[in-house]
C-alpha cells in the first residue's frame, strides 16, 4: 500500500503547542543568518516531535507588489536575499544531507517542501491567484 506520510505548514511554527515564531518576511528584515538558522532547526524539531516528516516552508517565491495578501509569507522581495534564506531555513528544517535516501533525515528533522514557485504571488493588482502580467524575460531575470 502508500505509506502515510503527515506534512505541516512549517512557515513560522512547528506544530500544535509549538512555539510561534516572526513570519518570514519579519526573520528576512533581521539579516541575521544565524538567528534563522536557529528558528529553522526549531521548527523542525517541533514539526517531527508533533508527527510530520514533511515541513511545507521555505516560500521561495518574490511577491513584487506589498498589496499581496501573503506578501509577509516570504524573507524578502530581492532574490538575492531570497536565495540566501530560503538555504539558511532549508539547512535549519532538514540539516545537512548525508546518507542515501533512505537514511538521510535524522530523526529530529523534516523534510524541507519549499513552495510557491515563480510568478505566483505576481498577480495584478495583488490579487491572490490573480494572472500574471510579466514577460517571460522580467520572470527569467527574477
Amino acid at each position: 500500500g502508500i505509506p502515510v506520510v503527515f506534512q505541516y505548514e512549517s512557515l513560522h511554527s512547528g506544530g500544535l503547542s509549538a512555539t510561534v515564531f516572526p513570519m518570514p518576511l519579519s526573520l528576512g528584515a533581521t539579516w541575521n543568518t544565524s538567528l534563522l538558522t536557529t528558528v529553522y532547526d526549531i521548527i523542525g524539531n517541533q514539526t517531527r516531535r508533533a508527527g510530520a516528516r514533511i515541513g511545507f516552508a521555505p516560500v521561495i517565491n518574490l511577491f513584487p507588489d506589498p498589496r499581496y495578501g501573503r506578501f509577509q509569507e516570504a524573507f524578502s522581495p530581492d532574490p538575492a536575499l531570497t536565495a540566501l534564506y530560503t538555504r539558511v531555513a532549508v539547512l535549519g528544517l532538514q540539516g545537512s544531507i548525508t546518507g542515501n535516501a533512505t537514511t538521510y533525515l535524522p530523526p529530529n528533522k523534516v523534510i524541507s517542501l519549499a513552495k510557491h514557485y515563480a510568478g505566483y504571488g505576481g498577480g495584478a493588482g495583488g490579487l491572490n491567484c490573480g494572472g500574471l502580467h510579466a514577460s517571460e524575460r522580467e520572470v527569467r531575470d527574477v
